[in-house]
């Protein structure tokens, strides 16, 4: 069973007591009593916490993160249930329902206290504006003999507005929104930045890179141009190669064609020899 519900039969079956109990007398005409629609059956009472820390300006109004902690920290049953005693015993109150908040950023309890005198029959006789002002500077004095001690009286006579319950959650509501959109802008912001530090490491990567390709290229080109010499080197190289091939096969023909001549010289010179031993002999 949720807390909520829980709240929600305790309200309705407190409602039906009193409403048995109110219905259950008779008028000054002997008819019964009928409890009307607008009847205000509980008083709505928030005891929340602050601090007396001086403050430094309008912006500097909620509780700091320390403080809250320390306040959450703290165990009030006791103190609560005191509280709510001495508003019985002192201003008459019954049926309280309390209901302990800790969903916002600080504890705060929210008490509605029934109206209704079960002795006499009759709810609390509604109070003037004058009266409540003072009802409500004596609840704060009750508040703090009620925790005996671990609080504080706020300044008497102090024209701060309190807050209602309602105008807390919202407030709270949008102080943890607004913590959150700081929070993600923080993250966010973080993500931005490791981008930029990724982009600014992929553009030293890329200039590298750049830097790497152009001094590659300068050597190709540098290569090429020394290939192109060489290339033409090696043609001259050929070309001489070729002329003086020439010219080695040009006087091997011309030594071929002077051994020719030679021999017949030779072969003359021996046919001579030859004629002139016969001759000789004769």
């Amino acid at each position: 069973m949720s807390a909520r519900k829980n709240i929600d039969d305790l309200f309705s079956s407190t409602l039906d007591r009193i409403t048995k109990d109110y219905e259950s007398q008779t008028d000054s005409r002997g008819r019964r009593k009928k409890l009307r629609k607008n009847t205000k059956i509980f008083e709505e009472i928030i005891v929340a916490f602050g601090s007396d820390r001086i403050r430094e300006g309008k912006a500097d109004s909620g509780l700091t993160d320390e403080e809250a902690e320390y306040i959450n920290s703290q165990d009030f049953t006791q103190e609560i249930q005191n509280f709510c005693e001495n508003l019985r015993k002192r201003h008459g109150y019954n049926d309280f329902i309390i209901t302990e908040h800790r969903d916002e950023k600080t504890v705060h309890y929210q008490i509605l206290a029934g109206r209704y005198n079960y002795e006499t029959g009759k709810f609390q006789p509604k109070m003037s504006k004058a009266e409540l002002s003072k009802f409500d500077a004596g609840l704060q004095d009750l508040a703090v003999e009620s925790f005996g001690g671990k609080v504080v009286r706020g300044k008497v006579n102090s024209k701060t507005v309190h807050d209602t319950l309602e105008t807390m959650h919202i407030k709270e509501k949008a102080e943890k929104e607004a913590q959150a959109a700081m929070k993600l802008a923080e993250q966010k912001l973080k993500e931005l930045q490791k981008i930029e530090t990724k982009t600014s490491e992929a553009k030293e990567n890329l200039a590298r890179i750049q830097k790497h390709c152009k001094d590659t290229q300068d050597r190709l080109e540098s290569t090429k141009r020394k290939l192109s010499k060489a290339e033409y080197v090696v043609v001259y190289q050929n070309q001489a190669m070729q002329d003086a091939q020439s010219k080695i096969n040009n006087l091997e023909t011309k030594i071929d064609i002077s051994s020719s001549k030679l021999q017949t010289i030779k072969d003359e010179i021996d046919t001579a020899s030859n004629e002139l031993l016969n001759r000789q002999s004769q």
